[in-house]
Protein backbone atom coordinates (compact mmCIF):
# COMPACT_ATOMS: atom_id res chain seq x y z
CA UNK A 1 0.00 0.00 0.00
CA UNK A 2 3.15 2.57 0.70
CA UNK A 3 4.13 1.94 -3.00
CA UNK A 4 1.23 2.84 -4.30
CA UNK A 5 1.20 5.91 -2.13
CA UNK A 6 4.39 6.78 -3.84
CA UNK A 7 3.39 6.50 -6.92
CA UNK A 8 0.25 8.44 -6.44
CA UNK A 9 2.38 11.43 -5.13
CA UNK A 10 5.35 10.77 -7.45
CA UNK A 11 2.69 11.53 -10.44
CA UNK A 12 0.65 14.16 -8.60
CA UNK A 13 4.06 16.11 -8.11
CA UNK A 14 4.56 14.97 -12.28
CA UNK A 15 1.72 16.37 -13.40
CA UNK A 16 1.20 19.37 -10.75
CA UNK A 17 4.70 20.48 -12.75
CA UNK A 18 3.44 20.40 -15.97
CA UNK A 19 5.56 16.94 -16.69
CA UNK A 20 2.38 14.05 -18.35
CA UNK A 21 5.83 12.36 -19.79
CA UNK A 22 7.34 11.65 -16.27
CA UNK A 23 4.33 10.92 -14.46
CA UNK A 24 3.58 8.36 -17.71
CA UNK A 25 7.13 7.47 -17.09
CA UNK A 26 6.59 5.96 -13.58
CA UNK A 27 2.90 4.55 -13.91
CA UNK A 28 4.45 2.84 -17.48
CA UNK A 29 7.40 1.41 -14.65
CA UNK A 30 4.57 0.51 -12.47
CA UNK A 31 2.69 -1.61 -14.94
CA UNK A 32 5.21 -3.21 -16.67
CA UNK A 33 6.70 -3.87 -12.96
CA UNK A 34 3.03 -5.52 -11.56
CA UNK A 35 3.02 -7.27 -15.19
CA UNK A 36 6.53 -8.90 -14.64
CA UNK A 37 5.28 -9.81 -10.97
CA UNK A 38 2.38 -12.08 -12.63
CA UNK A 39 4.39 -14.03 -14.35
CA UNK A 40 4.16 -11.97 -17.88
CA UNK A 41 7.06 -12.35 -20.18
CA UNK A 42 8.91 -9.04 -20.22
CA UNK A 43 8.78 -8.40 -23.87
CA UNK A 44 5.15 -8.90 -23.89
CA UNK A 45 4.80 -6.92 -21.29
CA UNK A 46 6.52 -4.00 -22.83
CA UNK A 47 3.93 -4.23 -25.41
CA UNK A 48 1.19 -4.40 -23.39
CA UNK A 49 1.98 -1.89 -20.42
CA UNK A 50 0.50 1.54 -22.72
CA UNK A 51 -2.61 -0.70 -23.82
CA UNK A 52 -3.32 -1.32 -20.29
CA UNK A 53 -2.82 2.24 -19.43
CA UNK A 54 -4.48 3.25 -22.01
CA UNK A 55 -7.82 1.71 -21.30
CA UNK A 56 -7.60 2.67 -17.35
CA UNK A 57 -7.53 6.54 -18.70
CA UNK A 58 -10.29 5.53 -21.10
CA UNK A 59 -12.12 3.96 -18.01
CA UNK A 60 -11.68 6.99 -15.44
CA UNK A 61 -12.99 9.17 -18.13
CA UNK A 62 -15.98 6.86 -18.34
CA UNK A 63 -16.45 6.83 -14.98
CA UNK A 64 -16.32 10.56 -14.06
CA UNK A 65 -18.50 10.93 -17.61
CA UNK A 66 -21.00 8.63 -15.91
CA UNK A 67 -20.63 10.81 -12.09
CA UNK A 68 -21.25 13.70 -13.91
CA UNK A 69 -24.73 12.33 -16.00
CA UNK A 70 -25.98 10.40 -13.32
CA UNK A 71 -25.00 12.57 -10.00
CA UNK A 72 -23.73 16.37 -11.06
CA UNK A 73 -26.91 16.24 -13.92
CA UNK A 74 -29.47 14.98 -11.66
CA UNK A 75 -28.69 17.58 -8.99
CA UNK A 76 -28.59 20.44 -11.41
CA UNK A 77 -31.88 19.38 -12.70
CA UNK A 78 -33.52 18.66 -9.53
CA UNK A 79 -32.55 22.87 -8.08
CA UNK A 80 -33.30 24.20 -11.26
CA UNK A 81 -37.14 22.73 -11.24
CA UNK A 82 -37.07 24.32 -7.20
CA UNK A 83 -36.47 27.49 -8.83
CA UNK A 84 -39.95 29.76 -9.74
CA UNK A 85 -38.26 30.92 -13.16
CA UNK A 86 -39.03 28.94 -15.96
CA UNK A 87 -36.26 30.67 -18.12
CA UNK A 88 -34.00 28.24 -16.23
CA UNK A 89 -35.97 25.17 -16.70
CA UNK A 90 -35.47 25.75 -20.35
CA UNK A 91 -32.13 26.55 -20.72
CA UNK A 92 -30.87 23.87 -18.49
CA UNK A 93 -32.95 21.04 -20.13
CA UNK A 94 -31.42 17.65 -20.44
CA UNK A 95 -30.42 18.47 -24.49
CA UNK A 96 -28.47 21.17 -22.92
CA UNK A 97 -27.08 19.17 -20.07
CA UNK A 98 -26.21 16.32 -21.91
CA UNK A 99 -24.30 17.37 -24.44
CA UNK A 100 -22.31 19.96 -21.95
CA UNK A 101 -21.74 16.41 -20.06
CA UNK A 102 -20.65 14.78 -23.16
CA UNK A 103 -17.30 16.51 -23.33
CA UNK A 104 -15.71 15.66 -19.48
CA UNK A 105 -14.38 12.32 -20.96
CA UNK A 106 -12.84 13.74 -24.25
CA UNK A 107 -11.17 16.46 -22.40
CA UNK A 108 -10.10 14.52 -19.77
CA UNK A 109 -8.67 11.59 -22.39
CA UNK A 110 -7.14 14.02 -24.17
CA UNK A 111 -5.45 15.47 -20.98
CA UNK A 112 -4.64 12.07 -19.81
CA UNK A 113 -3.15 10.64 -23.40
CA UNK A 114 0.52 11.34 -22.88
CA UNK A 115 0.43 9.39 -19.55
CA UNK A 116 -0.23 6.33 -21.63
CA UNK A 117 2.24 6.78 -24.26
CA UNK A 118 5.44 8.61 -22.46
CA UNK A 119 8.05 7.19 -24.96
CA UNK A 120 6.14 8.75 -27.65
CA UNK A 121 5.56 12.22 -26.08
CA UNK A 122 6.47 14.28 -29.39
CA UNK A 123 5.36 11.59 -31.80
CA UNK A 124 3.13 11.49 -34.37
CA UNK A 125 0.62 8.68 -32.37
CA UNK A 126 0.24 10.98 -30.06
CA UNK A 127 -0.32 13.75 -31.85
CA UNK A 128 -2.85 12.15 -34.20
CA UNK A 129 -4.80 10.50 -30.59
CA UNK A 130 -4.75 13.85 -29.44
CA UNK A 131 -5.97 15.60 -32.77
CA UNK A 132 -8.70 12.77 -32.54
CA UNK A 133 -9.88 13.74 -28.87
CA UNK A 134 -9.89 17.82 -30.19
CA UNK A 135 -12.52 17.38 -33.23
CA UNK A 136 -14.75 15.11 -30.67
CA UNK A 137 -14.40 17.94 -28.05
CA UNK A 138 -14.93 20.39 -30.51
CA UNK A 139 -18.09 18.46 -32.26
CA UNK A 140 -19.65 18.09 -28.89
CA UNK A 141 -19.36 21.98 -28.26
CA UNK A 142 -20.77 22.98 -31.22
CA UNK A 143 -23.73 20.55 -30.64
CA UNK A 144 -23.57 22.27 -27.38
CA UNK A 145 -24.14 26.10 -28.70
CA UNK A 146 -26.18 24.86 -30.87
CA UNK A 147 -28.26 23.36 -28.09
CA UNK A 148 -28.27 26.13 -25.80
CA UNK A 149 -29.21 28.86 -28.85
CA UNK A 150 -32.31 26.83 -29.20
CA UNK A 151 -33.17 27.24 -25.45
CA UNK A 152 -32.23 30.65 -25.45
CA UNK A 153 -34.69 31.25 -28.45
CA UNK A 154 -37.47 28.88 -26.59
CA UNK A 155 -37.20 31.51 -23.70
CA UNK A 156 -37.61 34.60 -25.75
CA UNK A 157 -40.22 32.89 -28.24
CA UNK A 158 -42.84 32.74 -24.67
CA UNK A 159 -41.78 36.33 -24.41
CA UNK A 160 -44.78 38.75 -25.95
CA UNK A 161 -41.99 41.59 -26.55
CA UNK A 162 -40.01 39.42 -28.59
CA UNK A 163 -42.06 37.26 -30.57
CA UNK A 164 -41.83 39.74 -33.80
CA UNK A 165 -38.39 39.55 -33.46
CA UNK A 166 -35.41 37.80 -35.82
CA UNK A 167 -34.58 35.29 -33.56
CA UNK A 168 -34.66 32.59 -35.70
CA UNK A 169 -31.10 32.57 -36.60
CA UNK A 170 -30.35 31.31 -32.92
CA UNK A 171 -32.21 28.67 -33.29
CA UNK A 172 -30.42 26.20 -35.58
CA UNK A 173 -32.00 23.16 -36.27
CA UNK A 174 -34.19 21.51 -34.26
Amino acid sequence: MKEVKEVVDTVSVALANGQPEEAGNVVMQEVNHALLSMGVDEAMADKIDNFIILLFIIGIALLANLICRKIILRTVAKLVRQTKATWDDIVFNDKVMVNISRMVAPILIYISIPIAFPEHADSALLDFLRRLCMIYILAVFLRFVSSLFTAIYQVYSRKEQYRDKPLKGLRGKQ
